[in-house]
């Protein structure tokens, strides 16, 4: 902007000299006899200098304030421990008892036992019996209505984990063996041992804990730093003056006597009263306010998932039921072949549970025709019988005799008992605690606790406080706004120079007489041009005095007038810059 400025000044300036040397050099030739010279004419311009402009800065300082949340998390020292189980069989405990034996007896069994009989003589039978003859009849099957289809059932997946296996495991290696067999009494087996799956616990959902619920701190602003002002801008005041009669151009100046001062420009200007804004003296001062994020809490419902427990069964052992043959002692080799057991592994499997998925079907109402047969009734004859009857019949059974015996009477059953090995333990730890604005980890979980810490100290040079919390540290400095200008004076040429006309000569007519020439018209009169600097005294032996008005001279006057206002305008614009 000031390069403008200066840039109209010169041009303006440069105006002035080509008006001034052309007008000069016109005269120079148009100077009518008997002109008499003019000297030079200098007023003195004096510019006023000015002060330095300044201001007093002090030193400010501000500490924020961090908020710190306390975090913990739980150290496990020792996980904890299942108990550990020994399974020890015990053996079923029999007794022998004797059995006596029986003689030879004949016994007179039932074959078939006395009855009666029904004899059939007449089948029973249904007879139709017409009530309603058949007709047709408009019925609504479905009325209209939206129905939930189900696409995919709900249901539970099991998925396999393992696959089942038959594992053969050997019991005894095969071996040749020289069996001396005495005579012995024979546990004959009539029943075997088995084992029985008895329904222990039945299947159930469980509900269990995935997210325990808890409180999460949610930003809501973030932090932001924001620009406030502290020292408004300084600008000049400019005055408005204005020609008395109103033929000449506003003017403003800074300085509110302007018209007073002594200087060719402000004759007949008077002051307004009318100020407005000038150049910039000092900028605007601002300093940066921190705001704090904005946290809100929000709660988080605890998270459970359904586990399935499939039926957890027990197996009951049922020992073999024996009895006893006796069998005469016998030498033989017996090879034994080995002996393997197939240890069958159920399939693992555990359940995935699908939800059913639905979708909804509008159907609109159904009708349709349907005919009515012939409605009949069925009356129903029941069979006529006769009574017949039939004696006993039996057949006799020989029993031959039986010698003593024994029996095995059972006293204990056998049976399993999970003997405890190792007991269970429960597990050991401790929580670790620290302070921090963010969470140290996934790990870590805060326990609702907060404190206030000191965080970064800021320095800030201002006329004024900042704002509250900021404190002055004691320290000041003056700040140079703009520099002092001095006082200047300028020779300013108000009318220049004009030489002499030549001297007229006085012709003589035929008569004799002398004429006397007209006087020369003043407005033709161009004085020539001059030098910015003052001259020396003009010598009044060389240029002749002039008297009178010559348009001339305010042809001349107005190119250096519009030379002096271009260079003291640019000069004042470059010292309100300073």
């Amino acid at each position: 902007m000031n390069t403008k400025r200066v840039s109209i000044a010169v041009a303006v300036t440069a105006l002035g000299l080509a008006i001034a040397p052309g007008v000069a050099s016109a005269a120079d030739s148009q100077v009518p006899c008997g002109t008499p010279a003019k000297q030079a004419v200098y007023s003195t311009v004096v510019v006023p200098g000015t002060a330095a402009v300044t201001h007093d800065e002090y030193e400010w300082s501000s500490v924020t304030e961090v908020i710190e949340r306390q975090w913990h998390q739980w150290l496990v020292d020792s996980a904890a421990t299942d108990a550990v189980y020994e399974t020890v069989h015990h053996a079923a405990v029999y007794m022998t008892l004797p059995v006596p034996g029986q003689p030879a007896w004949d016994e007179q069994v039932l074959e078939t036992p006395a009855y009666d009989e029904q004899v059939l003589q007449t089948e029973a039978y249904d007879e139709q019996v017409l009530v309603t003859a058949a007709y047709d009849e408009q019925v609504l099957v479905t009325a209209a209505y939206d129905e939930q289809v189900l696409e995919t059932a709900a249901y539970d997946e099991q998925v396999l984990e393992a696959a089942a296996y038959d594992e053969q495991v050997l019991v005894t290696a095969a071996y040749d063996e020289q069996v001396v067999t005495p005579a012995y009494d024979e546990q004959v087996l009539q029943t075997a041992a088995y084992d029985e799956q008895v329904l222990e616990t039945a299947a159930y959902d469980e509900q269990v804990l995935k997210t325990a619920a808890y409180d999460e701190q949610v930003l809501v602003t973030a932090a932001y730093d924001e620009q406030v002002m502290t020292s408004p801008a300084v600008y000049a005041i400019e005055y408005k003056f204005v020609q008395k009669n109103g033929n000449g151009p506003d003017r403003w100046d800074v300085d509110p006597n302007w018209n007073a001062n002594i200087n060719n420009n402000s004759g007949g200007y008077i002051a307004t009263g009318i100020t407005r804004q000038g150049a910039l003296i000092s900028a605007a001062v601002y300093t940066t306010v921190h705001h704090d994020a904005v946290y809100k809490t929000v709660h988080h419902d605890a998270v459970y998932t359904t586990v399935h427990h499939d039926d957890v069964y027990k197996t009951v052992h049922h020992d073999a039921v024996y009895t006893t043959v006796h069998h005469d002692a016998v030498t033989t080799t017996v090879h034994h072949d080995a002996v393997y057991t197939t240890v069958h592994h159920p399939a693992v499997y555990k359940t995935v549970h699908h939800d059913a998925v639905y979708t909804t079907v509008h159907h609109d109402a159904v009708y349709t025709t349907v005919h009515h047969d012939d409605v009949y009734k069925t009356v129903h004859h029941d069979a006529v019988y006769t009574t017949v009857h039939h004696d006993d019949v039996f057949t006799t059974v020989h029993h031959a005799a039986t010698p003593d015996t024994t029996t095995q009477v059972l006293l204990y059953p056998a049976w399993d008992e999970q003997v405890l090995v190792t007991p269970a333990t429960d597990e050991v730890g401790h929580w670790e605690e620290t302070w921090s604005v963010d969470s140290p980890g996934e790990a870590w979980s805060a326990t609702g606790e907060t404190r206030t810490v000191d965080g970064e100290t800021q320095l800030l040079w201002a006329a004024v406080s900042p704002g509250e919390g900021w404190t002055a540290t004691g320290a000041y400095r003056t700040v140079e706004d703009a520099p002092a200008v001095p006082d200047s004076s300028e020779q300013v040429l108000v009318s220049a120079a004009v030489p002499a006309g030549p001297a007229c000569e006085k012709p003589v007519t035929g008569d004799g007489d002398t004429v006397v020439p007209e006087p020369a018209d003043p407005a033709s009169a161009i004085p020539a041009a001059a030098p910015l600097a003052k001259p020396a005294a003009v010598n009044a032996t060389t240029e002749l005095a002039f008297t009178g008005s010559d348009p001339t001279l305010m042809w001349l006057g107005l190119g250096f007038l519009l030379t002096g206002i271009g260079v003291s305008a640019g000069y004042r614009k470059v010292a309100q810059k300073r």
